[in-house]
Order: C-alpha cells, then structure tokens, then sequence
C-alpha cells in the first residue's frame, strides 16, 4: 500500500491527496463554475447591449473560453477551453421592463498538470428580466443547467480513475449598470 509506505509526513499528505482527488475536486468545481459564470456573463451582456439599443428581439451568438491556472497545494494546474453558442429572446413588456428567455448549450475539456483531463457538455436556460430607467439599467437573470461528462484522473503508479459524471447548476444573476458623463 502506497500510503504505508510513505517515508515522511510530506510524502504522506501528498500520497492521500492524490488517492483521494483532494486537490483534483476543488478545480474541478472552480472550472465548472468558471465556465457556468462565463456563459451567464455572455447572456447579460447581450441582455444589457439590447437595453440600449431595443432593436433585436432575438439575439444568439458563439463564445470561445480560455484559462489557464496554475498549481498550489490545493488546485492542480490545468488548460482549460470551452466554446458555447447561445440564443436570446427578448419582449419589451413597457416602456422600462423587459422579459427574455435564453438557452445555451457548451462544451468544455480541461487539460491538468499531472496527465488528468475533463470532458464536460453544459446546457443552460436563463430568464432574464431587465428594468431601464434613463441611464440606469438593472438585469436579474436566474439561471439553471445540467452538465454531463466524463473525468480521468491520474494516480501516480497506478494509472487512472475514471467515472462519468453529472452535474447540476443553479443561481441568479443580478447587475445593476449607470452611465455617468463627465464634461471637460
């Protein structure tokens, strides 16, 4: 057994990091939620740029994600890239409110460090429900998804564990936005 053999108290902790994914687990869940806040962030933004303008009712578009993270003690460095294509609908229901329904569908793959790597697919719905008054805007967006996907994760000598996994979403988003005019 890899952890009776451990020379020193360091080897130890690093021996039951690494068969228990205590430092695979935490960038996992920082990567899902990275990718998640980056499509959410996609939606607001388009909701925003349709406030100003009021010319689309339907809005859709692809995003492409980059991050790199590096190493610590608790996360395990990895490349991650994603891309995700999205779909908006707006409906003016006054003159300051605004009603929408939005939908993506993402996929994201994670490169680590130490050999291991996560494949995910992500859908998610969004209800966007934005209120404009003169040069204040606000967007309260909640928001929910399902990902599905698959992980292998290296273990020293031994090789990989693997196992697919799900994973469930769920939150609300709220922005507010003014603009403000500075004269010379």
């Amino acid at each position: 057994n890899r952890i009776k053999a451990a020379a020193n108290r360091a080897e130890y902790e690093k021996i039951v990091k690494e068969e228990l994914g205590i430092n695979f687990v935490p960038t996992v869940t920082k990567q899902n939620i990275d990718f998640v806040r980056n499509s959410t962030a996609q939606i607001s933004d388009n909701v925003f740029e349709n406030l100003k303008e009021k010319k689309e009712k339907f809005i859709a578009g692809v995003d492409y994600y980059h991050n790199h993270t590096g190493g610590s003690v608790d996360y395990i460095g990895a490349d991650t890239d994603g891309s995700n294509i999205y779909g908006l609908y707006n409906e003016d229901m006054n003159a300051d409110l605004n009603v929408g329904l939005g939908f993506s569908v993402g996929h994201f793959y994670a490169d680590y460090d130490d050999d291991s790597y996560i494949n995910q697919t992500v859908a998610q719905a969004y209800i966007p429900v934005a209120f404009e008054k003169e040069d204040f805007a606000f967007v309260s967006m909640p928001w929910f998804g399902a990902g599905r996907g698959f992980y292998k994760r290296k273990v020293d000598s031994e090789g990989k564990h693997k196992a697919d996994m799900t994973s469930y979403y769920y939150g609300v988003s709220n922005q507010a936005r003014k603009e403000f005019s500075y004269a010379a």
